[in-house]
């Protein structure tokens, strides 16, 4: 199970994201991983919840955590791999419609002592086409136009983005540039630094990002 982790020290948000690539096998193992930590997150943003090849349809009632709420986003429907955000049954949240049809994304408005915090989570295929990548770009010019600050973050498995340097060798018409050129025109930050991904053999990658229109997050942990 790939994990990290980012707290707002402005707003003292708390936020874990991992993509757990089929939770009904981790689900007891992801209870102990939340259980073992200092204080319960305010978010938890999961992707890839579905397995890849299923013959049943799971339920979300079978995925409740204790003293948490969740939104969902293509959990029980076949060919989406799903997104859960559990947020605290303290916390003001609202899920966010959007025109975009990139299906595999979750968008929610978070209100923080009067301050609005968009936040859209979203899995990409590594095998995402052309027309798909479109859409992606399309989704995230939409979110900008959202009024306040905003929290990107999820798997975008962009392998050959070499985020030290903030470049992707290739064209600029290729979908990391297209990607590059987006954050870089609107001075959005990447925080994740360290590889997210790591599976036998394969080399490890920064797959899971966790971006934001400000320079709020800190702590990030992995």
């Amino acid at each position: 199970m790939d994990r990290s982790s980012g707290k707002s020290t402005k707003d003292l948000i708390s936020v874990v994201l991992a993509n757990v690539d089929s939770f009904s096998n981790k689900f007891v193992e992801f209870q102990l991983f939340l259980k073992s930590l200092k204080s319960a997150p305010d978010l938890i943003v999961l992707t890839e919840v579905n397995p890849k090849h299923s013959k049943y349809q799971r339920q979300v009632s079978e995925f409740q955590i204790q003293d948490y709420c969740v939104l969902t986003s293509g959990f029980e429907e076949k060919g989406h791999r799903g997104i859960l955000i559990y947020y605290r049954d303290s916390i003001s949240i609202l899920e966010q419609r959007m025109s975009s049809s990139f299906e595999e994304k979750l968008c929610v408005k978070l209100i923080i002592q009067k301050k609005i915090l968009n936040i859209l989570s979203i899995y990409r295929s590594p095998n995402s086409l052309s027309n798909n990548d479109d859409k992606f770009i399309n989704m995230l010019e939409e979110f900008t136009l959202l009024r306040g600050d905003h929290l990107l973050l999820g798997d975008f498995n962009f392998p050959n983005i070499n985020w030290e340097q903030g470049n992707c060798w290739g064209s600029c018409d290729k979908i990391e540039n297209r990607f590059l050129k987006f954050l870089s025109d609107r001075f959005w930050i990447q925080h994740i630094t360290e590889p997210t991904r790591t599976r036998n053999v394969q080399t490890p990658h920064i797959l899971d990002l966790v971006l934001t229109s400000c320079d709020d997050v800190s702590d990030v942990q992995y």
